[in-house]
């Protein structure tokens, strides 16, 4: 398996090969680690005979050096890069940035020394002289003073959610376009509800652009349904009828007061709008806890 991190301590790469013999449960003879800088005087035959190697290179600014680590399959202990980021950056007291699970190329995942996980945003250079820098966290990371406390709205539909009601009721079919976009709509509205149980992947935030850009897609459902054919607009009806049931479950009839007040909506606006413009989820995702 590879591991690729990033990381801000400087002091590292003195003891990464000691930290990857007690993460992984191999012998100190096994872990291969050095400079990638420094191939010329590498032990090649140490790293042929290696269970873990790990090649790593110098960063600029605020990050120190970029790690490459690789677990050959006969090693049983494979950690996911996640733990491997957590313990790496309490047992050696750096920030560790890596890719896993992220599909917006310039987000990564952070652990911190207190063991602290979030996303953070990385610039990297556009010539190989500039500097990779990170240019957002989600919460004040001491090692990364440069960096601003942001949210990360372009990583929420990224991640993907399971739609079992649409999925069972009205599946996939590229048969004519009204159909995909009725399933397309479901399957939106379905994911609104999954993220309301899943307390809004993956950072616990929803902005409420986001929410009303939901409502106004679920405003033209009703009228791809009723361009379908009887059977399929049978099914449609139903997966319709069971989403909105769930809405209802998830949400607290606030006259649209939540939207209006975050400038989604105005009260004539809310007025004219159906039912679920009128309900909001409790708490908001948008609005920090008092």
């Amino acid at each position: 398996m590879m591991y690729n991190l990033i990381v801000t301590n400087p002091d590292v790469t003195h003891h990464i090969a000691d930290f990857l013999t007690r993460l992984f449960g191999i012998d100190r003879s096994r872990v291969f680690a050095a400079d990638d800088a420094e191939q010329d005087s590498w032990d090649w035959e140490a790293l042929s005979n290696s269970l873990v190697s790990c090649q790593y290179s110098r960063k600029q600014g605020d990050l120190a050096w970029s790690l490459d680590i690789y677990a050959v399959d006969e090693v049983d202990n494979q950690p996911s890069e996640q733990h491997l980021a957590l313990r790496l950056a309490q047992e050696l007291r750096t920030v560790a940035l890596f890719p896993e699970g992220q599909t917006v190329p310039s987000v990564r995942q952070l652990a911190t020394p207190r063991g602290e996980l979030m996303h953070a945003r990385l610039e990297e250079p556009e010539d190989e002289d500039g500097v990779d820098e990170v240019s957002e966290v989600e919460a004040p990371v001491p090692e990364l003073p440069h960096a601003a406390v942001a949210r990360f709205p372009d990583i929420i539909k990224a991640v993907n959610l399971p739609t079992p009601i649409t999925d069972s009721l009205f599946p996939d079919n590229d048969a004519h376009r009204d159909l995909r976009w009725t399933h397309s709509k479901l399957v939106n509205w379905e994911r609104l509800t999954i993220r309301m149980t899943g307390n809004w992947p993956p950072s616990a935030w929803y902005p409420a652009s986001m929410y009303a850009d939901d409502l106004r897609y679920r405003d033209g459902l009703d009228e791809q349904i009723a361009k379908l054919p009887a059977e399929e607009r049978a099914a449609a009806e139903e997966a319709k009828r069971r989403i909105d049931d769930r809405y209802r479950e998830l949400t607290v009839d606030d006259a649209g007061a939540a939207l209006i007040r975050a400038g989604e909506a105005s009260p004539q606006q809310i007025a004219e709008c159906p039912w679920y413009w009128r309900r909001r989820p409790d708490p908001l995702p948008w609005e920090e806890p008092a």
